[in-house]
């Protein structure tokens, strides 16, 4: 937008039809992307809104402060990923949920006292359905901050629900899982090192109620995690 105005294009079969500006309507900014899908190359077609939907507000929790109009609906989630895990887990947090962000790496965690657990992981503002190395680098983070034996690391991870958004310069496109084992590939720390670091603001009643949980002492429900 530019003033008063904002640009606009229209495209069809791939090809520029119509560019230039119109008159804007009101003072928001960004971009409005309208779609018909062409009934010659798919036939009849019929869209799942709640897919759609489900995928606009997985963006809002990646991109916090950006509204997010679909249909006229309104999606922003200011915090992120403290948003996203609240939104889940919701009344069943064992414990307010832990924030902690450093640039360009967002952590969010708490357990849940029904034992529903699970890690979400996310790179450059993509889901990474299949982990990777932020999601290995952050269970090893936790598990060491409390506990070393592995039946000690089990209770641990029962019913922790956790998200991990790391955004960093790689040489592909991260599709499904993150291969990487540096936050730059030329000079920049290890991810386990980058996410280590960024818990080191953990505060110490967290830290206490984690050993709590995985001694025992606090109990919740057993749950394996997803």
């Amino acid at each position: 937008s530019n003033g008063n105005c904002c640009s606009y294009a229209h495209f069809k079969y791939g090809s520029i039809m119509e560019y230039g500006e119109k008159e804007q309507k009101g003072d928001s900014t960004g971009t409005c992307i309208e779609f018909t899908p062409d009934t010659a190359i798919i036939g009849n077609y019929e869209l799942d809104f709640s897919i759609i939907q489900e995928i606009v507000q997985t963006y809002s929790y990646l991109h916090r402060g950006l509204t997010y109009v679909l249909n006229g609906q309104e999606y922003l989630k200011p915090n992120g990923m403290l948003d996203l895990v609240n939104d889940k887990v919701g009344k069943e947090c064992l414990y307010p949920p832990v924030y902690l962000t450093d640039g360009w790496l967002e952590i969010a965690f708490t357990h849940s006292i029904a034992g529903k657990g699970g890690i979400l992981s996310f790179v450059n503002g993509r889901p990474t359905p299949s982990g990777g190395t932020h999601k290995k680098a952050l269970e090893k983070c936790l598990a060491r901050m409390v506990c070393m034996n592995e039946f000690k690391r089990g209770r641990l991870f029962s019913g922790l629900f956790a998200t991990v958004s790391l955004r960093i310069e790689i040489p592909y496109p991260a599709m499904t899982k993150l291969y990487s084992q540096d936050v730059d590939e030329e000079n920049g720390p290890s991810i386990e090192e980058y996410i280590s670091t960024c818990m080191l603001g953990m505060p110490q009643d967290v830290i206490n109620t984690l050993e709590g949980i995985a001694s025992g002492r606090i109990p919740i429900q057993d749950s394996a995690t997803e």
